[in-house]
């Protein structure tokens, strides 16, 4: 609680209201893991950068939820039992009462958080709570207890998975600062392009490109070539070898 108070100007202890037992609202306790004034939103609805350093051990290790022994002991949760949701998330509650899901006392943990069902997929939240209704045990309640004290399970959990419009922004900030997504900086240059497509020679080297033919500026003409000294072959004289030369 000392390194809540000291990373923020917030409570230590976090209260909230949430659907109880018959739907009726009670104040749910919690270590504070988010900073102030992120308001009453699920916790899928809220970005990490609202998470304080603190608080990311908290969520991991499942301690922030030990405040809530307040509302077993004053009969508002039991220690396994679907999760406490928001007044608003009104879909929610609604599929769970459809179910019959609020004849639970919520609780600290459960299956469907334990199975990484959180209240993103409020349907597929309330058929699992509906699920653990028709089979509810001890030994599968020690077992859930024994599970979370163990840090499983990932309900509840923020989201980190960006959305389309957060991409957007992020790389047209890239754009606006000259770099290059990182995407792009993986891809090989043109001229790597070129030397892996060249043609190779018996030794194994890239062969080298055939020179380009110079051209005047300005002028469509080719330059004149240069003219080429026919070679000067030596021959024998006529008189080594026996034949008599003109004028003799």
């Amino acid at each position: 609680m000392v390194a809540i108070r000291l990373e923020g100007t917030g409570p230590a202890i976090f209260r909230q209201v949430r659907v109880g037992r018959g739907r009726r609202p009670f104040v749910l306790y919690k270590l504070r893991t988010m900073s102030t004034g992120t308001g009453d939103r699920a916790s899928h609805e809220v970005s990490p950068a609202h998470i304080t350093r603190v608080g990311h051990i908290l969520r991991r290790t499942k301690l922030d939820e030990l405040p809530q022994l307040v509302n077993v002991l004053r009969g508002d949760m039991s220690f396994v039992g679907p999760r406490p949701c928001l007044p608003g998330q009104v879909l929610l509650v609604e599929e769970r009462d459809r179910r019959g899901v609020y004849a639970l006392r919520p609780g600290i943990t459960g299956p469907a958080q334990l199975a990484g069902i959180d209240m993103s997929t409020p349907v597929e939240l309330a058929e699992a709570d509906a699920a653990y209704l028709d089979r509810i045990d001890l030994a599968g309640d020690l077992k859930s207890m024994f599970l979370t004290v163990l840090g499983r399970g990932s309900g509840d959990a923020v989201k980190t998975r960006l959305t389309s419009a957060a991409r957007k922004a992020r790389l047209s900030g890239i754009r606006s600062a000259g770099r290059q997504p990182k995407w792009r900086s993986r891809l090989p240059s043109s001229a790597a392009l070129r030397r892996s497509t060249a043609p190779l020679t018996s030794s194994g080297r890239p062969a080298a490109a055939p020179a380009k033919r110079n051209q005047e500026s300005g002028k469509g003409t080719r330059r004149a070539l240069r003219p080429v000294t026919p070679p000067i072959i030596l021959t024998r004289s006529r008189v080594e070898t026996g034949v008599p030369s003109l004028g003799s």
